[in-house]
């Protein structure tokens, strides 16, 4: 539906009108003046949901969770100013991780610009190198001529097409109105010729005025880069194979791929590879606990083979960066740059299920022969054997606050969704859940890591995926994102929230600065002695403080089947906790020596 009001309302109106022939569902808009005419323009429009959400920053990490899950972007949508400036931490997170996102800021009139006008700053390429594409859109006028209508349609077509694909991301659209704001008629604004016109009313057909395909490469292009890939393999029996977050790949063409070239798979908690495929005694999830001491001074890959993001893990990062003579082949369907030690000897920009498919077509074609050393991978079983025993002992005998992981993990049902916050948490997830055949959606804001918007992330995948979601944050990303707790209720959202309170910053712990204190308790770790009673009252949440271990089971399991919010808090001890986890690799690195062949 166009709205002809007024010049204003006919921009808004066509630009949401393009969007939902795009097949945007979802508008995120904060309140604000300048911002009136987009937001009546979307109200108006059946096919799209709109979500109202008071503070910025929740809105754009809202509409980010909603990109996340759905794969189509979410549109945030924000008046002048300062509001605008709140959208970056969220715009750099859908950059890093290659959400997509459209971005539409309300802007004052171009006279106004640099004038002094109240709530005007520049917002001209406001978010710099983390867009994909940013269009300063030309205002609204009189009586506009059809090819400035088109050219509103195909920006919007070209925006949807800039935040999807392989590079997808954020994309800025700026656009400036003068007053009036609201859908006053102003009949000379918009003449009969001009509601006719092609711009105005769109394609019959409902498409978009400009279809972007999806691009595909070629067979040959994929059969040329899977020979470069055989060539490289050749001949190395002793090779790793590492899957990270936002690799979407085929697992039973990576079993092939393991079992054929006898390489050990080390899965990343937020790899689809640990939960929802069959687990093979080739796929690895302990790395973090068992790479170190001798056998990781021990184990050398002649080649290394690297899908998607890079890892969680601190031992494997570690690992990585001293093998500086292992051949290392990165895989990016992006092709984003994914290696910090620039250790890289060849980077395929691909996608990892049709290239490894085209591999084994050379290998079935003869054209490539494996030769995989059973040692090898039994030294790395062995490994993963003893780390997932001795884990579990841990766990069995004393609290643990890696365990908690495990603990949501179990009670969760197939296909559930699971959002996990950053620094300890998400490190809990990777260090001290194995893989399952249980089938998990599981999302983390791994981008650029940070511990701000959690909750509205986890809101917004929930949303984007239309089915309720667990949320495990630590208390300070908490305590950071305390307003999104509103959006709970105003967007009725069941979100179950499990808070690991270890009062403060309880990653520090594993960092040298720990053996400093002062300063390490009162700048890094900075205790705060909260506890979240309170807020969720605020909220009007259910709310339970659980001890670990069978207490928080029952009250987890609880919640779960109620189908209702709530805020579980699990209070911890962070230093105990990193003694816990450094025995524990002790442990295991010392039984792991016995397997090493004395050289």
């Amino acid at each position: 539906m166009i709205n002809t009001a007024n010049r204003n309302l006919l921009w808004a109106s066509i630009l949401a009108d393009e969007l939902v022939r795009c097949g945007v569902r979802h508008v995120v808009v904060s309140p604000g003046s300048r911002s009136t005419p987009l937001a009546v323009a979307f109200s108006e429009q059946p096919e799209i949901k709109v979500h109202s959400v008071l503070d910025e920053r929740a809105a754009a990490f809202f509409a980010l969770g909603i990109g996340k899950a759905s794969g189509m972007p979410a549109v945030a949508v924000c008046t002048s100013g300062t509001a605008a400036a709140n959208y970056f931490p969220a715009i750099i997170e859908a950059s890093e991780s290659h959400v997509p996102l459209i971005v539409m800021t309300a802007d004052r009139p171009h006279e106004l610009r640099d004038s002094g006008a109240n709530q005007t700053i520049d917002q001209v390429k406001l978010y710099g190198n983390y867009v994909r594409w940013f269009v300063d859109v030309a205002p609204p006028h009189a009586n506009p001529e059809d090819r400035t209508l088109r050219y509103l349609r195909t920006t919007v077509d070209r925006a949807v097409a800039a935040s999807q694909g392989s590079n997808g991301g954020p994309v800025h659209l700026n656009i400036p109105f003068e007053k009036p704001l609201e859908p006053v008629v102003i009949a000379e604004d918009v003449p009969e010729s001009v509601v006719a016109s092609l711009g105005a009313q769109g394609r019959m057909d409902q498409l978009p005025m400009t279809v972007f395909p999806p691009k595909w490469a070629s067979t040959t292009e994929i059969g040329q880069k899977a020979y470069q890939f055989a060539e490289r393999l050749e001949g190395h029996g002793r090779g790793l194979i590492l899957v990270g977050a936002g690799c979407e790949m085929d697992s039973g063409v990576l079993a092939w791929l393991s079992q054929m070239m006898g390489y050990p798979v080390l899965a990343d908690a937020l790899s689809g590879v640990r939960y929802g495929s069959s687990p093979s005694n080739s796929v690895l999830t302990g790395y973090e606990t068992f790479l170190n001491g001798m056998f990781v001074q021990q184990m050398e890959p002649k080649v290394i083979i690297q899908f998607g993001d890079e890892p969680i893990s601190a031992s494997l990062l570690q690992f990585l960066g001293s093998q500086q003579t292992a051949r290392r082949i990165f895989i990016s369907e992006s092709g984003s740059w994914e290696d910090e030690f620039h250790l890289a000897s060849d980077c395929i920009e691909a996608d990892a299920s049709d290239l490894i498919a085209a591999f084994r077509d050379l290998v079935n074609a003869g054209d490539f022969a494996p030769a995989p050393c059973p040692e090898w991978l039994s030294l790395f079983q062995q490994a993963e054997r003893i780390t997932q025993e001795e884990t579990r002992s841990l766990l069995d005998r004393e609290a643990v606050e890696g365990g908690i992981l495990r603990d949501v993990i179990d009670a969760l049902p197939k296909d559930a969704v699971l959002f996990v916050g950053n620094s300890g948490v998400v490190r809990h997830l990777d260090q001290f859940v194995p893989a399952q055949s249980k089938r998990l959606h599981v999302y983390a804001n791994r981008g650029a890591s940070g511990i701000d918007g959690n909750i509205a992330s986890a809101l917004g995948v929930s949303e984007g995926i239309d089915q309720p979601a667990v949320l495990v944050i630590g208390d300070v990303a908490l305590y950071h994102d305390l307003n999104s707790l509103h959006l709970i209720r105003r967007l009725n959202i069941p979100l179950v929230i499990v808070c690991i309170n270890n009062n403060g910053g309880g990653i520090f712990h594993r960092l040298p600065i720990a053996e400093y204190d002062p300063p390490f308790r009162d700048l890094f770790v900075t205790p705060h002695g909260l506890t979240f009673e309170y807020a969720a009252a605020m909220f009007d949440l259910p709310y339970t403080l659980a001890q670990m271990g069978e207490e928080f089971r029952g009250v987890f399991k609880s919640a779960l089947e109620s189908g209702e919010p709530h805020l579980i808090e699990v209070p911890s001890d962070a230093a105990v906790f990193e003694q816990q986890r450094r025995e524990l690799m002790d442990t295991v690195a010392e039984k792991l020596a016995a397997l090493i062949p004395v050289s």
